[in-house]
């Protein structure tokens, strides 16, 4: 099932050192700085504006982080800021608007990271304030960025069990997430189609295709009171989810930024969504997470988030091994330097067809997506 960003837990050997010590994932970093670089910036641009802010980090710090070196890297202090007023036009309607609702998830993965359960509650209550106070007052981005924070403002109520009164309550919480999301996607697809720079729209488009996947398998296992990966779980608002990225052209997005910045999580997500369509093109996004990091020498590919290898579960299994052969053969053919373009068009040539034309628990993170 889809994974959870915002749920991240410390990958510290030593998660209780002090805080200068604690880590967080590079792919984090690589979220939040690395789209700068499409837009001319440098690291050592990117060190200076990030000084500022706390202790400057190294530019060849940065650089490791951007090419993935290193799985882990030091918190980044003000890499929210310098996102988003980097690659957010300020004279956009409703900005000030916008960068509010950027910055408020951050503060709650920080708080959900460290389970400061008092810092989250009141991150939810400011975040759905937040969301009311400008509804009726902008549209287009800014619009696309309540839509996003109120969906996983939602998610983080029921997940949490924040004030919600009973199971039916949170399951409408999360068909009124689910809501939010398809409406941050709708709006944000028809802004790319007419940007210039399409950047910062991927600050919400991306984790909306995401989330709206994560928020439907929630559904599913609500509805059914069954665990998603459970075979038995017909996965019926998950598929139907699955459906409409599809018709979106969100396996293609997601795959790109994947493979732009690195990301194990989207690559991952991808799969999970991917599989709930087609066989073919799980395979394919597979082996995108093989090529951004190696099946171990058993063959098992798990992120530190997840609790379930998916080669245990059913809807990913027989995917996850197709591509897993592949990827061996492939890797001893060439000695494991293939390009990611290479490998996937030798693999497609030799009879793997596109079968499509486009493309919060928190003790709970397995092999279902995870929510941003």
């Amino acid at each position: 099932m889809a994974l959870i960003q915002d749920y991240f837990k410390r990958r510290s050997k030593k998660p209780n050192k002090a805080a200068r010590r604690q880590t967080i994932p590079t792919e984090t970093v690589r979220r939040q700085l690395q789209p700068l670089l499409n837009v001319g910036f440098f690291a050592s641009e990117l060190s200076k504006m990030l000084g500022t802010a706390g202790k400057r980090p190294d530019p060849k710090t940065l650089d490791r982080a951007f090419t993935g070196e290193t799985e882990n890297t030091h918190r980044v202090a003000g890499a929210t800021t310098v996102q988003f007023d980097n690659l957010v036009d300020g004279k956009i309607p409703g900005y000030n608007v916008a960068r509010v609702s950027h910055h408020l998830p951050a503060l709650r993965a920080s708080a959900r990271r460290e389970n400061r359960s008092d810092d989250l509650v009141t991150i939810i209550e400011a975040s759905e304030s937040h969301v009311a106070a400008n509804r009726n007052m902008v549209n287009g981005f800014a619009s696309a960025t309540l839509d996003l924070l109120d969906g996983v403002s939602k998610c983080s109520r029921v997940m949490s069990s924040w004030n919600t009164k009973s199971d039916d309550h949170k399951l409408t919480l999360l068909q009124q997430a689910r809501g939010g999301f398809m409406q941050c996607v709708e709006v944000s697809r028809s802004l790319v189609r007419n940007a210039d720079n399409r950047s910062y729209i991927e600050l919400v488009l991306v984790p909306a295709y995401e989330n709206l996947l994560f928020v439907s398998e929630e559904i599913d296992e609500h509805v059914n009171k069954i665990a998603f990966n459970n075979p038995d779980n017909p996965r019926t608002v998950s598929r139907e989810a699955a459906s409409k990225l599809v018709e979106w052209g969100a396996l293609e997005a997601l795959r790109e930024y994947a493979s732009r910045f690195g990301c194990l999580v989207v690559a991952y997500n991808l799969a999970d969504f991917a599989a709930l369509v087609s066989k073919d093109e799980a395979v394919k996004a597979f082996l995108l997470c093989f090529q951004l990091k190696s099946p171990d020498k058993e063959g098992n590919w798990m992120l530190p988030e997840m609790t379930e290898n998916p080669r245990n579960v059913s809807y990913l299994s027989e995917a996850y091994e197709e591509a897993l052969k592949a990827w061996k053969a492939q890797s001893k053919q060439q000695g494991g330097h293939e390009t990611l373009q290479s490998f996937i068009g030798t693999f497609l040539a030799h009879g793997i067809g596109v079968g499509i034309a486009l493309v919060l628990g928190i003790a709970e993170l397995a092999a279902k997506g995870i929510l941003h």
